[in-house]
């Protein structure tokens, strides 16, 4: 069982586990080198606060920027040994895949056109015309009609292009009936 140099590091710190203790126990017996070793990394150990502090002609610029350039170089380094990706080629069994695709689109566009099943539509027209009770709307098979009693007074009847207006006074009342009818 051979104890490494980090190992001998934790022990002489006295950072070592109870694992690493067990273990360096087991080994040490008998072996003079272990305690040669120990007591080498404990004398380190005591000449470290020697070290804390820097010494006042410590040039931080210039390890800053000796510091940046060597990151910059690494990043470099692992860019350049970087394997790039193959690019990856469709093929043509995509290109089938989106014939399909637009061939579908095309033809639900071409089903949905309209009048595609319908029979052609009847001509639109509508007809305004006006009677002495009132206006009627036709068109097609369907009508509106407005009535106004026959026996009311006077008809004033406007009208313009699709559409026309009837205003109906009676002339008991004085009354007012205003109707407007427009066609599309």
């Amino acid at each position: 069982m051979r104890l490494t140099e980090k190992d001998y590091a934790l022990l002489a710190a006295n950072d070592a586990g109870l694992r690493l203790r067990l273990k360096a126990r087991l080994a040490s017996r008998g072996a003079r080198a272990l305690r040669s070793e120990r007591a080498a990394f404990s004398s380190i150990r005591a000449e470290m606060p020697r070290f804390q502090e820097l010494p006042e002609y410590f040039a931080w610029d210039d390890l800053a920027a000796e510091m940046k350039a060597n990151i910059l170089v690494g990043v470099e380094a692992g860019e350049a040994i970087r394997t790039q990706p193959a690019p990856v080629a469709l093929g043509w069994k995509a290109g089938l895949v989106f014939a399909c695709i637009a061939l579908v689109a095309a033809s639900g566009y071409w089903w949905q056109l309209p009048g595609r099943f319908a029979p052609p539509a009847a001509p639109l027209v509508s007809v305004l015309e006006s009677y002495p009770g009132g206006l009627e709307l036709q068109n097609r098979e369907t009508a509106l009609t407005v009535m106004v009693d026959r026996g009311t007074g006077q008809q004033a009847l406007s009208g313009g292009l699709g559409g026309m207006r009837a205003d109906y006074v009676d002339e008991d009342t004085g009354q007012l009936t205003v109707a407007h009818v427009y066609a599309e």
